[in-house]
């Protein structure tokens, strides 16, 4: 070990910050000797969530140190002898950017691509009880932190970087109460950082979320129970990936994400749906006004015909799809298309529709791969004013703004659905025959010929 900072009288300074969601250690330094060395600024922060309740979680660091590639060795940085013999720190009080500065330091110019930090969990109090906490990976010499980008310490340049700790995990590993902590650290360029924000709904259901570039997961965070919300804040300039997951549920969607310096980056939520679910839409992602975005149109770029998402009093102030035909020297009006992974077992297929004219035509339809383009087992509202499967084929006269909900019980094996209307629980038709029998169902079509009508909340689940 290297008397550098002992010989060079060196002082180390750290900050911990700590908020509800994303805890924050910071080690920051002054230029007290340019002779010296090189004044260095290393920040350090933690995001580290939890995903129980954690009430206090009281750490302990002992000692900090940097990897010299030039001189193949590690420095340790030393902190104060008063701090030092009271570097006890309870990271839950440490909210809404509040710190505690531990010490200063300086560094010799060189290259540095490892960090070794050895620190305990001193105390901690999980869901009220006092519990015993372990760090993964632990041993006398410390946590060594391999840095994804080497820093630069320049001869009379001074440095700021940050150093980001976080949870990878905490879960109960024995019988005694004691409780595993695996931490996640990387070091970032401090005050050039950027940050992702989003929200997981439904909330409550115990996600978790990843920061991953390439093969690599960065951070690991763990969503608000109440409100879903979710952060990764200090992230250097890059593109990453985010994914969830929450046992029963899968998402709709996965992100790719680039950061930009010192900006906070869109919302990025996640819509989550059970492993039962094979499709869910609810058009609340997409820009109000505009044409969805996960659907494939056609017919909409004629004058009078649209699909476009709306949030008006007739669509019952939520996003909706409305298909728009009021062109009457065409033959064809707009069509939404959007296909899902192929089912061939019993299925349910649920949504509303609302119709704004008696003379609304749209249909929604569920297609398979013995059906033609455009053809299916359907249901929805028909020039003449009624609602049923074609014109001549209704359950009776229909009422416009006001909205439905459909539910259609397929039974591919025996070639049958039922039809339910409002009532999800009494069918008002039975054991119909399929259109085209044997298909395995792998595609929606939602179709205009006249009026205005809107469709919400469709829903494909499997039935077991």
């Amino acid at each position: 070990m290297s008397n550098f900072w002992n010989n060079s009288g060196i002082k180390f300074a750290c900050i911990l910050i700590f908020f509800s969601t994303h805890t924050f250690i910071l080690l920051s330094c002054t230029n007290m000797a340019p002779s010296s060395g090189t004044l260095l600024h290393l920040y350090v922060t933690s995001e580290a969530s939890f995903d129980t309740i954690v009430d206090e979680f009281v750490v302990s660091i002992e000692k900090a140190e940097v990897y010299s590639n030039g001189e193949k060795e590690w420095f340790e940085l030393s902190f104060p002898v008063a701090q030092h013999e009271d570097a006890l720190v309870d990271l839950i009080p440490l909210q809404d950017s509040t710190s505690v500065h531990f010490s200063d330091s300086f560094l010799p110019a060189d290259s540095y691509s490892k960090l070794r930090l050895l620190f305990t969990v001193h105390r901690a109090t999980i869901a009220g009880v006092d519990a015993l906490v372990e760090i993964k990976e632990s041993h006398a010499g410390g946590v060594v932190i391999s840095l994804r980008r080497s820093f630069e310490i320049r001869e009379g340049e001074k440095r700021d970087l940050l150093l980001v700790m976080g949870a990878k995990q905490l879960r109960l590993q024995k019988k005694d109460g004691t409780y595993l902590f695996t931490p996640q650290i990387r070091v970032v360029p401090y005050g050039t950082t950027g940050s992702i924000v989003g929200d997981v709904e439904p909330s409550g259901i115990n996600a978790a979320v990843y920061l991953m570039q390439r093969s690599d997961t960065l951070g690991t965070v763990f969503p608000d129970p109440e409100s879903g919300d979710y952060g990764f804040y200090h992230l250097d300039e890059d593109e990453y990936d985010l994914h969830v997951s929450a046992e029963g549920y899968q998402p709709l969607f996965e992100f790719d994400v680039t950061v930009t310096a010192g900006t906070l980056t869109a919302h990025h939520d996640f819509l989550m749906q059970p492993d039962d679910v094979l499709f869910y839409e609810d058009f609340e992602n997409d820009p109000d006004g505009q044409e969805p975005l996960r659907w494939t149109l056609k017919n909409t770029n004629h004058a009078g015909q649209s699909a476009t998402t709306d949030r008006t009093n007739a669509s019952g102030g939520r996003q909706s799809l409305m298909m728009v035909d009021v062109n009457d020297k065409r033959s064809t009006g707009p069509v939404a298309s959007i296909g899902f992974d192929a089912y061939g077992d019993s299925l349910s297929f649920e949504f509303s529709i609302c119709a704004q004219d008696t003379n609304t035509q749209m249909t929604v339809l569920l297609e398979g791969k013995k059906s033609p383009e455009g053809m299916g087992t359907g249901f929805g509202f028909y020039s003449d004013g009624t609602l049923g499967f074609a014109v001549g084929d209704s359950i009776g006269a229909y009422e416009t703004e006001q909205w439905y909900r459909i539910k259609l019980v397929f039974h591919p094996v025996e070639d049958l659905f039922d039809l339910f209307v409002n009532d999800m629980d009494i069918p008002i038709i039975s054991n119909r025959q399929l259109n085209f029998p044997g298909s395995e169902f792998d595609a929606i079509e939602i179709s205009a010929l006249s009026g205005t009508g809107w469709i919400d909340d469709l829903i494909i689940k499997k039935l077991y």
